[in-house]
């Protein structure tokens, strides 16, 4: 190799260093907002929130695993639906679909597979393709309506996103120069095209962040987390009155969002429906070891919907 040839391939090697480090700037930048904020203090909440159904909520709050059976719970809860079981399995019947929200409705319609009405009756089973489909829709609706209700605001692409990519351009064609005096250096060429590549394709998916209302229902969720939590009740200083029967039956839907339906127990028999759905449709982890994993509700967990980051919001082309 001649000195003139080791100088081309180090100034190759210069433009491909560079070239990664702009590259590395825009994914690092493009990435920020895209996990949840540091921890913000939750005062502890008695009360759902308000407003919004159980699906939006979670959502929010970044507990999609186990939403939709929280959200069949809290409408069984409200006799909106029947839920019963026979020898053939688990069923939900209509009741009453007057004063549910949009995503409410259309979780019902999804349960039933038809535009829901009093008295109609369908099966619930961890085995119906059609059913987890179906809730997979409902799940990708909800994506829509927190940012068409406010919950999330799109963000803006970052505008150093422009002057990376001329930066970019630029090298490679400092690159191609260099491959005329130095073949041997085209690898750089190939290198800056991908980077450019890279930071010319827009991304997957626009980041949503939480707005103030959309934060306010996650700290909404995140407070009942913290009352039904072991020893939340507990105030040395000014103990709280212990939580009513009537209290732990009405955040039964969120205890099951949250993961704590297990201290609610005593609000509901020991015989009833609710109490062995929940058991088998949302069950816990076998071991401390999984706690972090809590297991998707029954029509798996793939069809409870994406991220539970912060920025999972409404699809690329909805924007």
């Amino acid at each position: 190799m001649t000195a003139s040839e080791g100088s081309g391939i180090g100034v190759a090697v210069l433009l491909v260093a560079v070239g990664f480090v702009l590259t590395t700037v825009h994914l690092v930048v493009q990435d920020r907002g895209r996990h949840a904020p540091p921890g913000r203090y939750a005062p502890e909440r008695r009360v759902p929130p308000e407003g919004v159904s159980v699906l939006v909520a979670a959502h929010c709050a970044g507990m999609r695993a186990r939403s939709t059976s929280a959200q069949l719970v809290d409408l069984v809860q409200r006799g909106a639906l029947d839920l019963g079981r026979d020898d053939d399995g688990w069923w939900v019947e209509v009741r009453d679909v007057d004063g549910l929200d949009h995503v409410e409705g259309s979780f019902v319609t999804a349960l039933v597979g038809v535009p829901a009405s009093a008295g109609m009756r369908a099966r619930v089973s961890r085995s119906d393709g059609a059913l987890r489909h179906r809730v997979r829709t409902v799940q990708a609706l909800v994506n829509d309506v927190v940012v068409r209700d406010g919950l999330r605001a799109v963000v803006p692409l970052p505008v150093h996103r422009w002057p990376l990519l001329a930066g970019l351009v630029a090298l490679t064609l400092v690159a191609i120069r260099r491959v005329a005096e130095h073949p041997q250096t085209a690898f750089a060429v190939v290198s800056l095209a991908i980077m450019t590549v890279v930071v010319l394709l827009p991304p997957r998916h626009r980041w949503h962040a939480l707005t103030d209302t959309g934060m306010a229902v996650r700290e909404q969720v995140l407070g009942i987390d913290r009352f039904l939590t072991p020893g939340g009740w507990v105030s040395l200083v000014d103990p709280p009155a212990p939580p009513s029967p009537e209290q732990l039956r009405a955040l039964l839907p969120w205890a099951v969002v949250v993961g704590l339906e297990r201290h609610t127990a005593g609000v509901l028999p020991d015989d009833g429906p609710l109490k062995d759905f929940i058991a088998e449709f949302a069950a816990r982890p076998t071991s401390d070891a999984d706690s972090d994993h809590v297991p998707g509700d029954a029509w798996d967990r793939v069809a409870t919907g994406g991220s539970p980051a912060l920025h999972d919001g409404a699809t690329y082309a909805k924007d």
